[in-house]
C-alpha cells in the first residue's frame, strides 16, 4: 500500500510546487522590479544636474541588478519542468525581455553622458585656461534652469521649440557640437527624434541634424493652415465653467499670436472672431455678454470681447470657489463626526510615485519588505484600499490607465506577481473539472471541462453545462495592417482592415473621439451579409500618411460605434518561413489577435494598392503590395487548435408549462366558427338581397331584425334629429361662406345619386311592404 501511494504523492508535491512561488520564483519577480524602479527613478530624474560621480555610481548599481537579475533568470530556466510550468516560462522571459530593453536605454543614456564630459583631446590639443591658469577641461558645464520642453513633431510646436533650443543650447559659448546634438536627442520624441537620431554623435553632424529639423517643421504654410484648423474646430462648451471659458480665451489668443509671428495681418479680423466665438460660448455667456456692449447697433471689437472674457472668468471662478468652500465645510463636518485616519501629503507627484505608500520609505512598494511579508489577500487589501494599480503597484493612476505591457507570470492577467491568487483545488457544487480520456475516430485524445452550478429551491432548478469542441490546423487570413493617421501635424497609428468587398471607409467613434475629429451629419444604411441593416449618421475625413513612400491621402469615412470583431479571432504561432521573413509586412503582428478601429474599402485602393503579388506564402497564402508594406490574404497553415467547451442549459418550473399551455389555448384559432340565430340570418339576408345596378355598384339592404318594425322600433328620434337641424342651420348662417360649401356638398350627392330625397310617409309605406 505505501509503494501504491507514493505516485500519488510525488503528484500532489509537484502540484503544490507550480501552484505556489518557490523561492527562485519570488527571487527572479523581486529582481525584475528592483531593474524597473531603478530605470524609472531615473527617467524621472533631471540628467544635467547629476554629477560624474554621481553617475558613475549609479552606473555601477544598475550593472550589479542587471547581473543579478541574469544569474537568477539562468536558474529559473534550468530549473526542473515539475517546478515550473511552460506559462510560467513565456511570462517570465517577457519580462526579462522588457528589463532588458530598460536596461539598455538607461546604460546607453548614462553613459553618453559621461562621454560628453570627458575633455576632447583630439579635437582641441590645448587644454582651455581660465584666467589664473588652471585647467578647465573637466568642468561640469550646467545649462541654464529655464530649459525646453520635449519636441515630439508637432508643427504647431516647432516656433517656440526652436526659439527655446536655440536660446538656451545653441547661443550657450561653452557648449560643444557634440553636446548640442546630445542634448537636441534627448529634447526629440517621436517623428522629430527619428530624424535627429539618423545622424551619430559628433561635432560635424549637430549643423546637419538641425538644418533636417528646420527644413521638415519649418513651413509657412502648413503652420498657417493649423493655427485656422485650430480656431475653426474649436469645440463649443454649453456649459459656463472657468475652465471651458479660459480653453477658448487662450486658444484664440494663442492663435493669432502665432498668426502675427507669422507675418499674418489679423488687424481686420474683428467681426469674424466675434461671430466664431459667439458660436462657441455657452449661452449664459454669450447673455451676458449682449448685457454688456453699449450699443446693438455698432460692431464691437476684438479687444472689447477679450476683456469681456477675462473679466467672466474671474466672476466665474470667484463663484466657484464660494460654491466649493461651501461643500468642503459641510463634508469636513460630516468627517469631523468619524474616526481619525492616518493622511499623507506629498509635494510633487514624483514624490508620489517613488515613495512607498506603506512605510513612507525611499523606494517603491514592489520592494518593501514589509509589503513581501504580507501574505497574498493582505496584499490585495492593502492595494484597494490605497487605490493604487494592482497590475504595477504604482500610486500615480489607475489600472484604467496604466501602459506596463508586463502580465503577471502565473495566469498571464492583467495583475502584478505579488498579487496572485492561487484558486483552491477542491471539488465543489459550483466548479467541478473532470478530465478523462475521449478516444475518438482520429486517434487524438480530447480532454473535457465541464462547468456545473446549481442553484434548487422548492419550485424550481437551473443547471449550466458549457461543451465544445474545436479542432482546426487552418486559419483564414484577412488584409490588415498598421496605418498612420496625420492630424494637427502629430501621426496615430491604428490598425486597420483593408477589405475590398466594403463600398465605403468606415472608422470607429473611439478613434474619432480620441483624435477629436470633426463630423458632419449623414445618413447612412449599411446592409451586411444576408440583408441585415444598420444604420450611421456621422461622417469625417481622415489624412492617411505611408511612411515607406511619403505618401498623403486624404478619404471621407463613416463613423460607427464599432466596425469589426478582434482580427484574427485568435492568436496563433507565426510560421517559420524564409518567405515570409523577407517580406516588408504593413502589419508584422497579423498573427496576434487585436481590435480593428478601421476598414478601407474600395473608395480607397486606388491610393494604397500598388503593382505587385506573391503567392504561396505559408501554402496558399497570398501577398499584396501596398503602400504601407505587404499585406497578407488566404488560408495559412497553423499549429492545431484544439479546445473544448459546452454551453447547455436546462431549466424546470412545474409552473411553467401550465403558463406555456394557457398561452397557446388562449391564442389558438377555433376550429369550429361560432355562429347564433342572428348571425345566420344576416348571412341569409346578405345571400337574398345583394343584388347589381346598372352602373355595376352593389345594392345591399340593412339587416334589421325580424322583430322591427312591429315588435321593435327605434323610438322618438324626430325631435331631436329636428333640434340638431335647426342648430346646424343656426351656424351655418353665421358663415356665409362655410354654407354655400355646406349646401354645394349636399347637392354633389344629389346629382351623383348619393342620397335622395324622401318622407316619414315612404317609410311608413316601406315598413308595410316589408310586412
Amino acid at each position: 500500500m505505501a509503494e501504491s501511494n507514493q505516485p500519488n504523492q510525488n503528484k500532489a508535491e509537484r502540484e503544490s510546487l507550480v501552484s505556489k512561488p518557490s523561492p527562485i520564483h519570488e527571487q527572479f519577480i523581486f529582481d525584475c522590479d528592483h531593474v524597473i524602479s531603478f530605470c524609472t527613478a531615473f527617467g524621472k530624474t533631471d540628467i544635467t544636474d547629476q554629477t560624474d560621480s554621481v553617475l558613475r555610481t549609479k552606473l555601477e548599481d544598475l550593472e550589479n541588478r542587471w547581473k543579478k537579475l541574469q544569474v537568477d533568470y539562468e536558474k529559473l530556466m534550468i530549473s526542473p519542468e515539475s517546478c515550473n510550468t511552460k506559462d510560467f516560462r513565456e511570462n517570465a522571459k517577457v519580462n526579462f525581455n522588457v528589463c532588458a530593453e530598460a536596461y539598455y536605454e538607461t546604460r546607453s543614456q548614462i553613459t553618453d553622458i559621461l562621454r560628453m564630459s570627458e575633455p576632447r583631446q583630439s579635437l582641441a590639443p590645448q587644454v582651455p585656461q581660465n584666467a589664473e591658469g588652471c585647467d578647465t577641461s573637466n568642468i561640469s558645464i550646467k545649462v541654464p534652469p529655464c530649459d525646453t520642453e520635449v519636441f515630439k513633431g508637432s508643427y504647431e510646436e516647432w516656433p517656440s521649440f526652436r526659439d527655446m533650443f536655440t536660446a538656451v543650447y545653441i547661443t550657450h559659448k561653452k557648449l560643444t557640437p557634440a553636446q548640442k546634438l546630445y542634448y537636441l536627442r534627448n529634447k526629440t520624441k517621436g517623428s522629430a527624434g527619428a530624424i535627429v537620431k539618423r545622424y551619430p554623435l559628433c561635432d560635424e553632424n549637430f549643423d546637419m541634424a538641425w538644418n533636417a529639423l528646420k527644413t521638415r517643421y519649418e513651413n509657412k504654410r502648413v503652420l498657417v493652415d493649423n493655427q485656422l484648423k485650430i480656431l475653426f474646430n474649436m469645440n463649443t462648451e454649453n456649459v459656463e465653467s472657468s475652465t471651458s471659458l479660459q480653453k477658448i480665451h487662450s486658444t484664440v489668443n494663442d492663435c493669432l499670436c502665432t498668426l502675427k509671428s507669422l507675418d499674418v495681418k489679423v488687424d481686420s479680423w474683428d467681426p469674424i472672431l466675434i461671430y466664431l466665438i459667439s458660436t462657441k460660448l455657452p449661452e449664459e455667456t454669450i447673455s451676458q455678454w449682449e448685457q454688456s456692449l453699449k450699443s446693438h447697433r455698432e460692431l464691437p471689437s476684438w479687444s472689447q470681447l477679450d476683456e469681456f472674457l477675462l473679466n467672466r472668468i474671474e466672476v466665474v471662478e470667484r463663484i466657484t470657489s464660494i460654491k466649493s468652500s461651501k461643500e468642503h465645510h459641510s463634508l469636513s463636518s460630516w468627517h469631523s463626526t468619524r474616526s481619525p485616519q492616518k493622511t499623507q501629503t506629498y509635494t510633487s507627484q514624483e514624490k508620489l510615485s517613488s515613495s512607498c505608500p506603506l512605510c513612507d520609505g525611499d523606494h517603491s512598494i514592489r520592494t518593501c519588505s514589509q509589503f513581501r511579508n504580507f501574505t497574498v489577500q493582505e496584499r490585495i487589501d492593502f492595494a484597494f484600499k490605497s487605490k493604487i494599480c494592482n497590475n504595477c503597484l504604482s500610486s500615480s493612476h489607475f489600472k484604467s490607465k496604466c501602459k506596463s505591457k508586463s502580465s503577471c507570470l502565473y495566469c498571464r492577467k492583467r495583475h502584478h506577481t505579488l498579487l496572485h491568487l492561487d484558486q483552491p483545488k477542491e471539488s465543489s457544487s459550483e466548479d467541478i473539472k473532470i478530465k478523462k480520456p475521449f478516444s475518438h475516430s482520429d486517434g487524438n485524445t480530447r480532454e473535457f471541462k465541464v462547468d456545473t452550478s446549481t442553484a434548487t429551491t422548492s419550485k424550481h432548478s437551473h443547471s449550466q453545462i458549457h461543451a465544445n469542441v474545436c479542432h482546426n490546423s487552418e486559419t483564414i487570413l484577412l488584409r490588415t495592417a498598421l496605418v498612420q493617421i496625420q492630424r494637427n501635424g502629430e501621426l496615430f497609428t491604428v490598425r486597420a482592415l483593408l477589405d475590398s468587398g466594403s463600398q465605403r471607409t468606415f472608422v470607429s467613434e473611439k478613434i474619432r473621439k480620441m483624435l477629436r475629429i470633426p463630423f458632419r451629419k449623414s445618413f447612412f444604411e449599411i446592409g451586411g451579409i444576408g440583408g441585415m441593416t444598420q444604420t450611421a449618421d456621422k461622417e469625417c475625413d481622415l489624412v492617411l500618411y505611408s511612411k515607406k513612400y511619403d505618401v498623403i491621402c486624404s478619404i471621407s469615412a463613416i463613423v460607427l460605434p464599432k466596425v469589426t470583431k478582434k482580427l484574427p479571432s485568435v492568436t496563433f504561432q507565426k510560421p517559420n518561413s524564409i518567405d515570409l521573413q523577407k517580406l516588408d509586412l504593413a502589419d508584422p503582428n497579423f498573427n496576434k489577435s487585436s481590435n480593428i478601429d478601421l476598414i478601407l474599402g474600395n473608395d480607397s485602393e486606388r491610393f494604397i494598392n500598388l503593382e505587385g503579388i506573391k503567392k504561396n506564402i505559408c501554402g496558399t497564402t497570398s501577398a499584396y503590395n501596398t503602400i504601407f508594406g505587404w499585406v497578407l490574404s488566404g488560408p495559412m497553415s497553423v499549429e492545431t487548435v484544439q479546445s473544448f467547451s459546452t454551453n447547455v442549459v436546462s431549466s424546470e418550473d412545474e409552473n411553467i408549462s401550465s403558463i406555456l399551455r394557457m398561452f397557446w389555448e388562449t391564442e389558438e384559432v377555433p376550429t369550429i366558427p361560432s355562429s347564433s340565430p342572428s348571425d345566420k340570418y344576416c348571412e341569409e339576408l346578405f345571400a337574398t338581397t345583394t343584388t347589381r345596378d346598372l352602373d355595376g355598384r352593389y345594392v345591399v339592404r340593412l339587416p334589421f331584425k325580424k322583430e322591427f318594425p312591429h315588435d321593435m322600433f327605434l323610438g322618438s328620434s324626430r325631435f331631436i334629429s329636428l333640434g340638431q337641424y335647426t342648430r346646424l342651420e343656426k351656424s351655418l348662417a353665421k358663415d356665409p361662406m362655410l354654407q354655400a360649401e355646406y349646401n354645394a356638398v349636399l347637392k354633389e350627392y344629389l346629382t351623383l345619386n348619393h342620397m335622395q330625397e324622401t318622407s316619414s310617409q315612404e317609410i311608413c309605406d316601406q315598413a308595410k311592404m316589408t310586412v
